[in-house]
C-alpha cells in the first residue's frame, strides 16, 4: 500500500520541482534569496528517455518551463549560508536585485497558470524547509496564489518507500565519510550517477539534480506523490509576521515615489514589507507601484502618529512605577 487513506489518488498532470536557497536555517526565519521552478509533464516522466552509453542513465526532458529568481532577502545572510549558497547580500545588492515583492507574485501565478492541472510541487525535504519558507513569504505579502495546487516531499516519500519494501533502501544512498544510510539529494545522486551533483546549492542546480533522481525511480514516485501529496494550504508557515498596519489607508496613502530614492542602505536589516491600499481601501496592483522600492518601507520611518503612541504609553508606564513606589514608601522611625 502507498497510502494510508482509502482515497481516490490524483493525477498530476504537472510536476513543478522547485528549490530555494535561503539566508540561513528555520530558527533564524530566513528569507528567500533564490528560486527556481522546473515544469515536467506526467507523460515526460512516466517516458523518460536514456543514454546509449555503456551505463545507461535518464535524459533531462527536454520540454520543461523554467523559471530562475534571484532576490534581495532584505535580511543579512548567516555566514554559514553565505558561504554554502555564494550569495550575500552585497552581490545581490550589486546586481540590484529586487526582494520577495507583488511582482514576484505576479511572476509565480503567470507560471502556475501555464502548466496543465492539477499541478503538483515536488521538493527534496519540502514538508521541513521549503514549502513552511515559501508559505511565510507569500503570507508576508499577503497573497495566497497557491489554493489549487498541491505539494510532495520526496524526502518523505523515499523514506515511506524505503519503508514499505521492508528497508531494501532502493533510494538511500551512502554517506561518502561513515558509510551510512542518507536521504540527503547529494547521496542519492551519487548514488545512482556515481558522481557529485554539478552546481550544488545553486537553486536551479539542485532543482534539475531532484529531476534526475526522481527520473530513476518515477513510476514509483509518481504513484506515491497521486496518493499521499498535501495541498498547499495545509503546509504550515515557518514563521508568522506582521507586515499589515490597522489603518494601511492611512498610515501609507501620502507616500510618494520620491520617497524610494531615500532608502537607507541598511534596510536590509530594519524594512518590512507592506500591501499598499487607496483612499477606498483598495489594494494596488502592479499598475499602481512603480518599482519594486515602493514594496519596502522601513520600520523606523513609519508614521508619527505611530511613535507618539509608543511615548505616549512609555510615559504612562513611567509613572506608575514612580507612584507605585511613593505609596510604598515608609520613613524610617528613629
Amino acid at each position: 500500500m502507498y497510502s494510508k487513506h482509502d482515497l481516490q489518488p490524483t493525477r498530476f498532470q504537472t510536476y513543478v520541482f522547485m528549490d530555494l536557497e535561503a539566508t540561513g536555517l528555520q530558527f533564524s526565519q530566513p528569507r528567500i534569496a533564490e528560486l527556481c521552478l522546473i515544469a515536467v509533464s506526467r507523460h515526460a516522466l512516466e517516458n523518460t528517455e536514456y543514454s546509449n552509453s555503456f551505463l545507461p542513465v535518464p535524459l533531462f526532458p527536454r520540454v520543461v518551463d523554467k523559471l530562475s529568481l534571484c532576490l534581495n532577502p532584505q535580511k543579512p545572510f548567516t555566514p554559514v549560508a553565505s558561504k554554502i549558497t555564494g550569495l550575500s547580500n552585497d552581490l545581490l545588492h550589486t546586481n540590484r536585485r529586487q526582494g520577495f515583492n507583488i511582482h514576484v507574485i505576479h511572476i509565480l501565478e503567470a507560471f502556475l497558470k501555464r502548466q496543465s492541472a492539477p499541478v503538483c510541487f515536488v521538493a527534496h525535504n519540502g514538508y521541513g524547509y521549503d514549502f513552511p519558507l515559501l508559505k511565510a513569504e507569500l503570507n508576508g505579502i499577503g497573497f495566497s496564489v497557491f489554493n489549487d495546487v498541491y505539494c510532495v516531499d520526496t524526502l518523505a516519500a523515499m523514506k515511506a518507500l524505503d519503508k514499505v519494501n521492508n528497508h531494501l533502501y532502493q533510494f538511500a544512498g551512502l554517506q561518502s565519510n561513515s558509510g551510512r544510510k542518507t536521504y540527503s539529494l547529494e547521496g542519492l545522486y551519487l548514488k545512482f550517477f556515481k558522481e557529485y551533483p554539478p552546481d550544488s546549492h545553486t537553486a536551479e542546480g539542485d532543482t534539475i539534480a531532484l529531476i534526475a533522481v526522481f527520473q530513476w525511480r518515477a513510476k514509483d514516485l509518481i504513484k506515491w506523490t497521486d496518493l499521499n501529496a498535501k495541498q498547499f494550504d495545509e503546509i504550515k508557515t515557518m514563521y508568522k509576521e506582521q507586515t499589515k498596519l490597522d489603518s494601511p489607508a492611512k498610515a501609507f496613502w501620502d507616500i510618494t515615489p520620491t520617497q524610494s530614492s531615500v532608502l537607507p542602505e541598511a534596510r536590509v536589516s530594519t524594512s518590512g514589507t507592506y500591501r499598499f491600499y487607496n483612499e477606498n481601501s483598495r489594494s494596488l496592483n502592479n499598475r499602481d507601484l512603480d518599482g519594486e522600492e515602493l514594496c519596502s518601507v522601513p520600520l523606523n520611518q513609519s508614521t508619527n502618529n505611530h511613535f507618539t503612541v509608543i511615548h505616549f504609553i512609555t510615559l504612562v508606564v513611567v509613572v506608575l512605577i514612580v507612584l507605585k513606589y511613593i505609596l510604598e514608601y515608609k520613613p524610617i522611625r528613629i
